[in-house]
């Protein structure tokens, strides 16, 4: 979890494989941040 100024928070979820020891080698990041239009752009381009 990162706060992000006074007023919000983030956190990343990642779904594992099943073999929990598979997922506990993965290293995440760097993060970049994204603003809500560019996420709600890439759904349009993506979806049928």
């Amino acid at each position: 979890i990162r706060a992000l100024g006074p007023d919000y928070m983030t956190c990343t979820a990642v779904r594992t494989p099943a073999r929990k020891s598979d997922a506990l080698g993965w290293e995440l990041g760097p993060f970049a941040f994204l603003t809500v239009d560019e996420i709600v752009a890439h759904g349009e381009s993506t979806s049928a």
